[in-house]
């Protein structure tokens, strides 16, 4: 659901959400949360395997004396899905933060979205289950169903999958040159 206003959200405070869907109540309580701009991207060369192939980084500032957690996700005409990173600044703190994409498929032209969020730490659990979910190997241990915020007042058994997040975001077009 999209919905659309004119009212300036605050950030650092919590929201709430209130479905009612098929005679059942949802509803789910996230915060959001701020994110510092990319400063920069710079684009390199980096060997994988036996090959060279073209490498982003983009750089931004982690707060200093803040716990802060990020989704950052590239997005280009030669991926068919969007390739995400999660970042938490435990090592980081206040320090300038750098995220890497590399991609065989990437060549001189393209362009790449670039978009870093700032996330909660909710959010950055769920995300990083459902990235190692997704991630998972044949070997690995089945995904079992992955329970978001949103919380059915009716049922408790007979819950919502998903996550009600809210986030402010940067976002970067850069051609690959």
């Amino acid at each position: 659901v999209y919905v659309c206003t004119d009212f300036v959200p605050a950030l650092n405070m919590d929201y709430t959400l209130h479905v009612q869907a098929e005679g059942q109540s949802f509803t789910a309580v996230e915060k959001l949360m701020s994110v510092t701009p990319i400063k920069r991207v710079e684009q390199g060369m980096v060997l994988e395997g036996t090959k060279d192939i073209i490498e982003l980084t983009f750089y931004y500032d982690d707060p200093a004396n803040e716990v802060n957690y990020n989704l950052s996700d590239f997005k280009s005409d030669f991926l068919l899905f969007p390739e995400y990173n999660l970042m938490d600044d435990d090592f980081f703190n206040g320090n300038e933060i750098n995220i890497r994409f590399s991609n065989e498929d990437m060549k001189a032209g393209n362009i790449v979205e670039i978009t870093n969020r700032g996330i909660s730490r909710n959010f950055y659990n769920y995300m990083n289950l459902i990235l190692e979910a997704s991630n998972a190997n044949p070997f690995g241990t089945p995904p079992a169903n992955i329970r978001g915020n949103i919380v059915n007042a009716n049922d408790a058994a007979n819950f919502a999958l998903g996550y009600f997040s809210l986030c402010e975001a940067d976002k970067v077009s850069y051609t690959v040159k």
